[in-house]
C-alpha cells in the first residue's frame, strides 16, 4: 500500500464521527406542580331564600306531633356568582344538598327544639344551566311538636314558631384552564332565620281534627 492509499485510523474515527446520526435526549425539566384553588370565602354562595312555607302533614292519632315540610324545589343558594369564581378559576357544576336542621322556638318559655330533616338533591353535569349551581331543598322534618293554640290575632302568639333553618351542601367546582376533569370539592353550610307573614295558620287542638299549622314566613340570613 502506497503512502496516498494509507489511512490513519484518526481519520477513519474522524469519519465515523460523521456518519452516525446524533439524537439529543433533553432531560425532562422537572413540571411545576400548579396549586389548586381554595374553596371560595365567605361570601360564596349567595343566599336566596327570600319566602318559604312550612305546613304540617296530618297529625298523628290523640297527639300533638306531625311532620312539617318545606315545599320542593325551594331555592336557598346560588353558586354561580362572582364570588364562587375564585377569581375566573372556578365554575360550580355539581351542587348536593344534605341534610337541614330546623328549629322551632316555643313561645312562652323560649325553649328550642331541633329537627333533623333529609333534603332532596339538586345536581347537574355542568354549570351552564345556573340551575346546576343552585342548592334546592324539599325538606320534611318528622314529628315534630305542636302544643295546643291558635293563632288568634298577630303573629308571635303562635305556641311555637320555626326559629332557623340550617343547610349542608357540598359543591363541587371546576378549575378552569385546567387539565379537564380537574375539581375541587367545598362543603359547607347556609343558615336563615324567620320572620312569620300574615296569612300563617296555626290551629291546634289535641283530639280535634283537623289540627292545622302553615308558617308563611320570609327567610333572613343568619351570620
Amino acid at each position: 500500500m502506497t503512502s496516498q492509499q494509507k489511512i490513519s485510523r484518526r481519520t477513519i474515527a474522524k469519519g465515523a464521527a460523521w456518519s452516525v446520526p446524533v439524537v439529543a435526549v433533553a432531560a425532562a425539566a422537572p413540571a411545576s406542580a400548579a396549586s389548586t384553588p381554595a374553596c371560595p370565602g365567605a361570601s360564596c354562595p349567595k343566599p336566596v331564600l327570600s319566602a318559604v312555607t312550612l305546613s304540617t302533614g296530618v297529625f298523628a292519632a290523640n297527639t300533638n306531633t306531625a311532620d312539617l315540610n318545606i315545599t320542593a324545589g325551594t331555592e336557598v343558594a346560588n353558586f354561580l356568582t362572582p364570588e364562587c369564581s375564585g377569581g375566573g378559576l372556578l365554575q360550580a357544576s355539581l351542587v348536593t344538598v344534605g341534610d337541614a336542621t330546623l328549629t322551632m322556638k316555643e313561645t312562652a318559655t323560649g325553649k328550642t327544639t331541633a329537627y333533623t330533616g333529609t333534603t332532596g338533591v339538586s345536581a347537574g353535569a355542568t354549570a351552564a344551566s345556573a340551575a346546576f349551581a343552585m342548592a334546592t331543598i324539599g325538606a320534611s322534618f318528622p314529628s315534630v311538636n305542636f302544643p295546643d293554640g291558635d293563632l288568634l290575632s298577630g303573629l308571635t302568639n303562635a305556641p311555637v314558631v320555626p326559629q332557623s333553618l340550617c343547610i349542608s351542601y357540598t359543591v363541587v367546582l371546576d378549575v378552569l384552564g385546567s387539565t379537564p376533569g380537574t375539581t375541587v370539592t367545598c362543603p359547607g353550610q347556609v343558615c336563615f332565620g324567620f320572620n312569620l307573614l300574615t296569612g300563617s295558620l296555626y290551629s291546634v287542638n289535641q283530639g280535634v281534627v283537623p289540627n292545622t299549622v302553615s308558617y308563611l314566613t320570609s327567610g333572613l340570613l343568619l351570620p
